[in-house]
């Protein structure tokens, strides 16, 4: 989008994607069209997260603001949702569903079904192992080299696999730097 700045690593990823693209030659890439607004706040003992849309337009009745508060388990969730598709939503306390929430939001999808998961309590994040690598998701290198031990031998999986690398994306170039060291270790050993 002209005149918008993404801010964070993935936007800067996409368009230099795109750029790529055009610099090779292909002339039927599609153009940057922008990037998923997000903001994922890292402090420790706070967890938050919007993604697209903060609030509803207020003179458009199609917008629906479906909000959640859990004040024992202490997590607060708002959507936004128009026509049946998620286009916005801040989650506190619980960022477990951020992937989710994420690709809904990217993609446009209806929710249809999945419309009643959305407000319920995220499942139990898997516990760190090891050094933290990934803070937007809560994805250590124990949990990254166990990913990769398990098969996760392509990058692009092993993010979506562990949810490393796809919040703001400033640990991709870790991300990808354990990924290769642990596979030549498991290449030598054999494996």
């Amino acid at each position: 989008m002209a005149g918008a700045n993404g801010g964070i690593t993935a936007a800067t990823e996409q368009q230099a994607e795109v750029a790529a693209r055009c610099i090779a030659g292909d002339g039927a890439a599609p153009p940057y069209a922008g990037s998923l607004s997000m903001n994922i706040l890292k402090m420790e003992g706070l967890n938050l997260v919007s993604l697209g849309l903060p609030e509803a337009p207020p003179d458009d009745p199609a917008y629906e603001e479906i909000l959640f508060m859990d004040t024992a388990r202490r997590y607060y969730k708002k959507c936004i949702v128009y026509r049946d598709r998620l286009m916005g939503a801040i989650l506190i306390g619980d960022k477990s569903g951020f992937q989710k929430f994420k690709d809904l939001i990217a993609n446009g999808l209806e929710l249809s079904d999945k419309r009643l998961e959305l407000l319920r309590a995220g499942k139990k994040a898997d516990p760190v192992q090891g050094k933290l690598v990934c803070s937007c998701n809560n994805v250590g290198q124990g949990n990254l080299e166990a990913a990769i031990a398990a098969g996760c031998a392509d990058f692009s999986v092993l993010c979506q696999t562990t949810g490393a690398g796809t919040g703001c994306g400033s640990c991709r170039p870790e991300v990808r730097g354990i990924l290769e060291k642990k596979l030549k270790v498991l290449e030598v050993v054999g494996v």
